[in-house]
């Protein structure tokens, strides 16, 4: 009887059994592909996340930016404090008007996600208005149940 229970347990498709913890089986699978509905959660979890840092919510970009975030940069590579204080600062000086990601090509690997977009951006500052184009890798980690922003470079055109 327990080794049929222990089989049951290890056929099931759902979870895998690891010694007597029970660790919920990834979000995606090893072909790179993203189910539907998991590719709809990460597109809108990647807007969320781009338009809380332009309004620079900061209890949302806690929810939605990994504690070990690495932004790379030009010039240099930031971090999750350093894009928070860079959040703040753009949503007291900029309005966010358009943002639209033309593009989007994305990996999907067991827990973790790349996309790999083209952006453009509109922002209004008092009354001048600014356009920002690009192209954008960011890499999502499924956690506690949602994606977190765990990484990303952006490159302007």
């Amino acid at each position: 009887m327990r080794m049929a229970m222990l089989l049951l347990s290890l056929a099931a498709p759902s979870r895998l059994s690891v010694g007597q913890a029970r660790v919920p089986a990834a979000v995606c699978g090893t072909d790179g592909r993203a189910p539907a509905a998991v590719s709809a959660a990460l597109l809108a979890v990647r807007d969320t996340v781009w338009r809380a840092w332009f309004a620079g919510d900061q209890p949302a970009l806690h929810r939605l930016l990994a504690p070990e975030l690495i932004v790379l940069g030009r010039d240099r590579t930031t971090h999750l404090d350093d894009e928070l204080a860079s959040a703040k600062a753009s949503g007291e000086h900029q309005h966010l008007v358009a943002l639209t990601f033309p593009h989007t090509d994305m990996q999907c690997y067991g827990d973790v996600a790349v996309l790999y977009s083209s952006y453009v951006v509109q922002l209004r500052d008092g009354s001048q208005a600014t356009t920002m184009a690009g192209v954008a890798t960011e890499v999502f980690v499924h956690r506690g149940g949602g994606w977190v922003n765990t990484a990303w470079q952006l490159t302007s055109r």
